[in-house]
């Protein structure tokens, strides 16, 4: 019973008072039996959801949208099928598997990472990826751990925050044009440092900036994605863990624009349609209007901050676990022009980003490849 207590308390801390939530705490509760239950709980408590609410606005198989992803889907096990039916004997081939969000699976309109990867004839590739799912639902599920035993991978990659925080306007409740929490994560822009990137001062602005927007909501989801993917790979690389082989490989997204116009190109005549469909600028924009964030570069500041952050946790991961690599994709995209929507990149961009994840996967069996990779480092 008192580990119970005990756990509650620190579980009150991160929703009440994250920024002061030290890392013998974090230990502490992990140790008292944290586990995705815990962290689905303090998902709902962030949002003010209930249970039949979080599923209604998070799942991937709804409406439109589930239409498309059971399209895409289909033909990717196909394919998946198809790719290892013809194996031969005297090729070597890379057995992978991903787990995630867009990134992973933009139905239909846009070649993502894991359609440029396919590509590769030596890439066998399953995927339960699906555009529009959270990192809480693919964690509190655990699909994903059937699908390492089903497919037997070599290589682990998995996708998932973004959704969890933009979606069903939910960013609305991570900024305020006011917060009420007056904890500073940094005292001045001379403190923020990355664990892989040389900041410029400008760039430093911008997060310090940006965190004057952030409400204790937002810096507790941070905190409970840590504990998720903590927990994911604590577990995944046990030394009982028939799994602990595996090479996982993390990515944290691009800077995005907050933006909810419908754009042209002729690169991408259909991007316009699509965006309407989509009603691109409810996840970013409209929600940051109806916090009374009017200003453009505010808007722009505190996704910039946000993506930094979730970078520089997803990185650490790579850091902290042998088998763990992360792929840095800030930077890649130069200008608006480079992005199909508030959330995603055009198809080209998304083949330099799975240009970083192949140099990991061809590479890691020399072990000549860094712990975290940069996407931008691939562009041509």
């Amino acid at each position: 019973m008192k580990n119970t207590e005990d756990l509650e308390v620190l579980l009150d801390k991160v929703l009440h008072d994250p920024l002061n939530f030290k890392q013998e705490e974090f230990e502490s509760a992990l140790k008292l039996g944290l586990d995705f239950d815990h962290l689905r709980t303090l998902v709902k408590k962030i949002y003010d959801l209930n249970e039949s609410d979080l599923i209604r606005i998070s799942s991937p198989t709804q409406g439109m949208l589930g239409k498309w992803n059971k399209k895409s889907s289909d033909k990717r096990e196909k394919r998946y099928g198809d790719k290892v039916d013809r194996q031969t004997a005297d090729k070597q081939y890379f057995r992978i598997y991903a787990e995630g969000d867009s990134w992973f699976q933009f139905p239909v309109f846009i070649k993502d990472i894991i359609d440029w990867l396919d590509e590769k004839d030596d890439f066998l590739i399953a995927s339960d990826a699906y555009g529009g799912d959270w990192i809480t639902n693919i964690l509190y599920d655990g699909q994903y751990v059937s699908g390492l035993s089903n497919y037997a991978p070599d290589f682990f990659l998995i996708s998932g925050g973004g959704n969890d925080i933009v979606g069903s306007y939910k960013i609305a409740m991570l900024v305020d044009e006011h917060p009420d929490y007056k904890v500073d994560k940094y005292k001045n822009p001379q403190e923020i440092k990355s664990v892989n990137l040389e900041l410029t001062e400008e760039e430093k602005q911008t997060i310090y900036h940006g965190h004057k927007f952030f409400t204790k909501e937002f810096h507790a989801l941070i905190l409970v994605f840590r504990f998720q993917y903590t927990l994911l790979f604590s577990h995944l690389y046990k030394d009982e863990n028939k799994h602990n082989h595996v090479i996982s490989i993390t990515q944290g997204y691009d800077y995005p624009i907050p933006d909810n116009k419908r754009r042209f190109s002729l690169t991408t005549p259909l991007q316009p349609v699509v965006n309407s469909l989509l009603d691109t600028g409810k996840w970013l924009f409209t929600p940051l209007m109806i916090k009374k964030v009017l200003n453009r570069g505010n808007q722009r500041s505190i996704l910039f901050a946000m993506i930094y952050e979730f970078n520089e946790m997803m990185a650490q991961f790579a850091l902290d676990f042998e088998k763990v690599y992360h792929v840095d994709s800030r930077g890649l995209a130069r200008d608006q022009s480079d992005w199909y929507d508030e959330l995603h990149l055009k198809s080209q961009h998304f083949k330099t980003v799975a240009k970083a994840y192949e140099h990991i996967i061809r590479n890691h069996p020399g072990g000549e490849v860094d712990k975290i990779v940069r996407s931008a480092d691939f562009r041509g």
